[in-house]
């Protein structure tokens, strides 16, 4: 009984191999480096909330004249120190400011100061 040796092809004339001849492969590998760390940060679960709560705090600091119920300034005589409730979600300040609109709005701040270091 004579063997059969089937040689595996090289390395070189696989490359660009396809299942069928003359096709190509429509997934590549992104060559910027921008876009492979893109595709490393989604791959990674960790990455991938990472990256989501960075786009939603983005989308907070973009909406917060729609988002917070108060401008952050203004105070609210007679409401000063009012706990958390169905009027201010996260309370008052010592002066009378709403705490969710601030935070709103320090969200903008805080994104500012990270892009510009």
């Amino acid at each position: 009984m004579a063997e059969s040796h089937a040689r595996a092809p090289s390395p070189a004339s696989v490359v660009g191999a396809t299942a069928v001849p003359g096709a190509r492969s429509s997934w590549r590998r992104p060559h910027h480096p921008l876009g492979q760390a893109l595709l490393r940060t989604v791959r990674n679960p960790m990455g991938a909330f990472g990256l989501a709560l960075l786009l939603l705090l983005v989308l907070v600091a973009l909406g917060a004249p729609a988002i917070a119920p108060y401008h952050p300034i203004v105070q609210h005589r007679g409401d000063e120190l009012t706990p958390p409730g169905a009027r201010y979600l996260l309370g008052t300040d010592e002066f009378g400011r709403d705490i969710l609109s601030r935070v709103v709005y320090g969200t903008r701040v805080s994104l500012l100061v990270g892009v510009v270091a």
